[in-house]
């Protein structure tokens, strides 16, 4: 069971990883998904920034227990703003 908790969080965290770094990196902004909802480019650098602190402390959820568990429930309250 750990092992398979283990990779689901590698996995999360590296699909945040990606899609931060590509919002702030300032691909084109009506190809990202914030910004086809009408978000200004600086939320949606805002909302890179948030994924990426998200992914990366999915990824060290491995070491730091605690890093871990507060960025899974900040993913968590992101992504349901984001469907709200």
């Amino acid at each position: 069971m750990h092992i398979a908790l283990t990779a689901v969080t590698v996995l999360y965290g590296g699909v945040f990883v990606v899609s931060g770094t590509g919002q702030l990196a300032g691909r084109g902004p009506l190809r990202t998904p914030a910004a086809a909802c009408g978000f200004s480019p600086a939320a949606c650098q805002g909302i890179g920034a948030l994924e990426l602190l998200g992914g990366a402390g999915l990824l060290t959820a491995g070491y730091l227990m605690v890093v871990g568990a507060v960025a899974a429930a900040g993913l968590f309250l992101l992504t349901a703003a984001a469907f709200l």
